[in-house]
């Protein structure tokens, strides 16, 4: 996960008792924090082979577990740091400490529990959501005593395997590939040894690693892959591309992963409009067909919502909600809007206003610029590119990974966003050496996808 010029970081007091190790990362395409004691832990999965930063509010409570993380020497810079002048944005380079780190095997598992959290907000792939989660809640049994978790993250897991296990023909599918296999022994073994579940629970889970060890998987082979075409930017349509019809794309903090396709111009849209009323037409392209641990959904059913939208006006000129009877289907709906939203429509179209749609879960939460969240989808499909072309010779992702860093640079650009921009300019330069060793944190789910 590093190498020689990533063995030390340096040690700040940023003041009021709060210490950072290293740098708080600008990361473009989406970043991972995880909690720990006292503490929280900063992951930029777009450069695998930097240290996590960490921002420390309580020394007292953190450093046992930095220990755990960093080694001893950096515990004892983070102890010097506290009771030196503090760090302030004019303090000279001389005074911010600098220790040699000494990776411990839980920064492994912590890195690793980054990418699956990476890939359950900002994949650009189409993931299967169950094997994400079996993943992060076996890593977060491994972590237990170092990364802060909800409490019922036991029972989750068993609530999970056993899903998984009460359908022999599930897991016989899954069995055969090697990485869901070492994937399930490693949550039943994890599951076994937890001390918060009752005896029987752990009874119940060494039954299911017996029955795991008397069957017997065969390797499956790497497959030209269909998903390289999720990542090349021949599919970016523009939000509202047409006055009254378009195509608009469902951004990623909207629309949890596994319910939408994950491709740009996932939602088309027409507007129809009369005399005193017009009408909104909506469809959303659903999740593509991939590997599910589960065979289905591994989510509660949930609804979708839109928003007729436009840049000219704070609020939605019209919201409907989107169904699907049958799995994989569109997500199809469809709302009116009365005369003064239909005046309003027509003032704003008059304008040289754009339309576009907006899809979402059915409570809205803050939304994002719509060009910066082009802007990181872009930079996420590079990155995905790079972390599965280390894996995969495709002459289809170099390629890629520069047309999408090309177009995410100018979505920065056009927002004014400079660190973006920068941090960008710095991917596309690494990426053109190939110095980092993307696979080293693939997750299951991204293995499965690969392997077919």
């Amino acid at each position: 996960m590093t190498n020689d010029r990533h063995l030390e970081v340096s040690i700040q007091n940023i003041g009021l008792g709060v210490v950072l190790i290293g740098e708080e990362p600008v990361a473009p395409a989406g970043g991972a924090t995880l909690d720990i004691p006292g503490a929280t832990l900063d992951f930029d999965p777009a450069l695998p082979s930097r240290l996590p930063s960490c921002l420390i509010a309580d020394a007292g409570a953190a450093t046992p577990v930095i220990e755990q993380i960093y080694g001893p020497a950096v515990r004892d810079g983070v102890l010097e740091a506290l009771v030196r002048p503090e760090q302030g944005t004019g303090s000279a380079p001389r005074d911010t400490l600098r220790r040699r780190v000494h990776r411990q095997p839980s920064l492994e598992s912590l890195s690793q529990l980054a990418a699956v959290r990476f890939c359950q907000v900002v994949s650009a792939l189409p993931l299967d959501p169950g094997l994400l989660q079996l993943e992060e809640l076996a890593l977060l049994g491994e972590l237990e005593g170092i990364v802060e978790a909800d409490p019922e993250w036991a029972e989750a897991l068993h609530q999970l395997l056993g899903a998984v296990m009460a359908r022999p023909n599930l897991v016989t599918e899954a069995y055969r590939r090697p990485a869901v296999r070492r994937l399930l022994i490693g949550a039943l073994d994890v599951l076994a040894g937890t001390l918060p579940l009752p005896d029987e629970r752990r009874m119940i889970a060494l039954e299911w690693l017996e029955s795991l060890d008397r069957r017997h998987g065969s390797e499956h082979r790497y497959q030209a892959p269909e998903w390289t075409s999720y990542l090349g930017p021949e599919f970016a349509l523009a939000a509202g591309g047409g006055i009254f019809s378009g195509q608009s794309t469902a951004d990623w903090a909207d629309v949890p992963l596994g319910i939408l396709s994950r491709r740009e111009g996932n939602v088309s849209w027409r507007v129809e409009v009369g005399e005193s009323e017009a009408v909104v037409y909506v469809t959303a392209k659903p999740a593509d067909a991939t590997y599910r641990l589960l065979g289905e959904p591994s989510w509660p059913r949930v609804g979708l919502a839109f928003d007729l939208v436009s840049p000219g006006w704070i609020a939605p000129l019209a919201s409907g909600s989107l169904e699907n009877r049958i799995a994989g289907d569109d997500w199809m709906g469809d709302a009116r809007l009365g005369a003064n939203a239909t005046r309003l429509l027509r003032r704003l179209v008059d304008e040289g206003g754009d339309l576009g749609v907006r899809v979402r879960t059915p409570v809205p939460q803050p939304r994002l610029d719509p060009v910066v969240a082009e802007a990181r989808r872009w930079t996420s499909r590079a990155v995905f590119a790079l972390r599965l072309g280390h894996i995969v010779a495709d002459e289809r992702l170099l390629p890629t990974v520069s047309q999408s860093l090309e177009r995410a640079c100018g979505l920065w650009e056009l927002v004014g966003h400079e660190p973006e921009l920068a941090a960008t300019r710095n991917l596309q330069r690494r990426a053109a050496e190939s110095s980092e060793q993307w696979g080293e944190t693939l997750t299951v789910a991204e293995s499965i996808l690969v392997t077919g």
